[in-house]
């Protein structure tokens, strides 16, 4: 069940949103947990039983931890747990076929099924373990609350990775005014918004050309549809990332913001400040300044920011392609801290907004084709190998898509307009609720809905 569907936004959460409001502040906490139980056994039936070993282990590796004496050695072993689920589940299937290629023997593997969200929740409860040990929190000695914590359901899919300290002191009271509840709604609807109107109206274009067998297209209908692609997977994900920060708001609890109009970025390193903020925070904080971040030599700092995009890569899925896609970015994040980045420094901010967003848009390349023969050869057609062939450019204009890459391109910037709005609000009422009316008619006219991290 995702939150762009009718299912969800007129069933499922008006029932737990009138169950959490009826009963007394003591069992709110357990009305949500059992809607998230519900939620994610919607999806994944039997699977729910990862999560919950997940749930028991950190639970149990956070009490020993606080009282070990020897706490680096346990937070060895639970963080060890936590990568070995992600390792088996995500990964299994592509080490195998690595080493078959390397010995030339034929090992059967059956599909091994990716349990939903499973890199969010791993990865929420290594950052508690690790800082429990950093002294930071306490472990929570409350089961209930810490299994609330980790399956929150509108984090629970895909984000964002929330972290203990960040909600701890609202698990329990999950109090939330009238004007909690109202900003909740709004930021909830913005996200459908995004989701339904924008990235599901590229998408459609983006998939027709970037799923095709033969690459016969030209340069023009190439940069079209990888442009698309680009903003369908900026609307999608961060679409799903608001209407998540809107439920916990609704429900008093305060996500932290994981987009920040990442397509006025004027470099790589101003791109990963934007994008996906609570995932690059988390390789900051877990892995890059525990291997010396740029405290060290600067040929040691080049190296650490490579193993933590090759990290990166490798964490959004089991494929060669997401790895070159992770060193593409952890190279061009060295190149700005040479003198490459003096000479860029020269560059009026529209040329380096242009030329970072091309840049990034190359690398949406590998992110999206399976196999890197498909991507090089696709990246050849970016840069001219079939002519621009104009007539497949022109063909593609139909109204729906340039509405849908119009409002793409207004509403990845940070408009004053956008404030203004805010400060009346009856205003901003009237724009929500065309926003919400909106997205329910896209919803009811097309099946197509997909949701990109879903499965990362």
């Amino acid at each position: 069940m995702v939150f762009s569907t009718i299912l969800f936004i007129f069933l499922f959460f008006p029932i737990v949103y009138i169950l959490f409001s009826i009963v007394g502040q003591k069992y709110k906490m357990l009305v949500l947990l059992t809607g998230s139980i519900f939620f994610y056994f919607w999806g994944e039936q039997t699977y729910i039983l990862i999560m919950f070993s997940s749930i028991i282990v950190n639970f149990l590796f956070g009490l020993l931890i606080d009282i070990a004496k020897r706490k680096k050695v346990l937070l060895f072993f639970g963080i060890l747990i936590n990568l070995l689920l992600i390792i088996y589940f995500k990964y299994a299937t592509f080490i195998v076929s690595i080493f078959s290629s390397i010995t030339y023997r034929q090992i059967a593997v059956h599909e091994i099924h990716l349990p939903l969200g499973i890199s969010f929740f791993t990865f929420q409860g290594i950052s508690y373990l690790i800082d429990i040990y950093r002294k930071d929190i306490y472990p929570d000695r409350n089961f209930l609350r810490f299994s609330f914590y980790i399956s929150f359901f509108p984090q629970l899919i895909a984000g964002p990775i929330v972290r203990y300290s960040e909600v701890m002191h609202s698990l329990s009271r999950l109090k939330s005014d009238y004007q909690d509840k109202i900003e909740g709604v709004s930021i909830f609807v913005i996200g459908l918004g995004k989701k339904v109107i924008i990235a599901n109206t590229l998408g459609i274009y983006a998939d027709e050309i970037l799923n095709s067998e033969s690459f016969n297209f030209g340069s023009g209908l190439a940069w079209l549809a990888i442009i698309s692609y680009s903003f369908q997977i900026y609307f999608d994900f961060s679409g799903y990332s608001d209407m998540a920060i809107g439920l916990g708001r609704i429900f008093g609890l305060t996500f932290p913001v994981n987009f920040n109009f990442p397509y006025k970025a004027l470099s790589f390193q101003d791109f990963w400040r934007r994008w996906h903020i609570s995932l690059s925070s988390w390789f900051r904080d877990y892995l890059y300044i525990p291997l010396g971040g740029n405290r060290k030599s600067p040929v040691r700092q080049y190296l650490n920011l490579l193993i933590v995009f090759v990290c990166c890569g490798f964490w959004h899925g089991a494929s060669w392609n997401f790895l070159i896609w992770g060193i593409y970015h952890g190279f061009f994040l060295v190149l700005e801290r040479t003198y490459y980045q003096n000479i860029i420094s020269y560059l009026p901010n529209v040329l380096k907004l242009l030329f970072t967003f091309v840049l990034i848009n190359i690398g949406w390349v590998f992110f999206r084709l399976e196999s890197f023969v498909s991507a090089l050869d696709f990246i050849e057609i970016l840069f001219g190998k079939n002519g621009v062939q104009f007539d497949q450019v022109i063909s593609i204009f139909d109204l729906r898509w340039v509405i849908g890459v119009g409002f793409a391109i207004f509403f990845s910037y940070d408009w004053k307009m956008f404030s203004r709005v805010n400060s009346v609000p009856a205003l901003k009422m009237v724009a929500i609720f065309f926003v919400f009316a909106v997205s329910i008619v896209c919803l009811l006219a097309n099946n197509y809905n997909p949701f990109i991290y879903f499965r990362f």
